[in-house]
């Protein structure tokens, strides 16, 4: 059976690897079958495991980002070129569904221009160096030039959270010491 164009509907090993991916734990998963897992064009999958499998591979991603930001410089992007934004996603009501399942959680747009100014980091740069993921949303229209909204989420243990609880509770972040040097997050200039 052919999906759409050029598309085969997956084979039974490959639904079970999902089936397996999606029912497991994360840290439980054998990182062998991870770059098996990763390459499998979810368009192939039943329609039921779609939406799952959208959230697993994300929450790897974000997880593969974070491990890989541990090991970066406390300045990320020091003397580097900007990076460019990736496109907003087109948002459905089943990809919202899925970010959260994945374990992506909302921020306003004034939580993360505040973000921005506190990490040194622009919303390109949030993007590139931390989980930001960026989502069109479209309301029904009241008025006719009313813009499309965009949605923003960050991994849910992103280092970018302390500064949006910080925020959201109205106090001021404050990191590292004069005695002890820059220390605190990481930033990106």
């Amino acid at each position: 059976m052919t999906l759409g164009s050029d598309l085969a509907a997956a084979d039974k090993d490959t639904i079970e690897l999902v089936e397996f991916f999606i029912k497991s734990p994360t840290a439980d998963l054998p990182p062998s079958a991870v770059p098996a897992f990763m390459k499998i064009d979810p368009k192939t999958l039943p329609e039921k495991l779609r939406a799952p499998y959208e959230a697993k591979k994300m929450e790897l991603l974000a997880l593969q980002k974070l491990a890989g930001g541990k090991r970066a410089p406390l300045i990320r992007r020091y003397d580097m070129p900007e990076p460019k934004c990736e496109k907003p996603v087109k948002g459905t009501p089943q990809l919202l569904r899925a970010w959260t399942m994945a374990g992506f959680m909302e921020a306003t747009e004034e939580e993360v221009m505040m973000a921005s100014s506190e990490t040194k980091c622009s919303r390109c740069e949030l993007e590139t160096e931390f989980t930001l993921q960026r989502m069109s949303w479209e309301e029904p229209k009241k008025r006719k030039n009313e813009k499309t909204k965009i949605r923003y989420f960050f991994y849910s243990t992103d280092p970018v959270w302390m500064f949006i609880d910080m925020y959201r509770k109205n106090l001021k972040v404050t990191t590292g010491t004069a005695f002890f040097g820059i220390g605190g997050p990481p930033h990106c200039h």
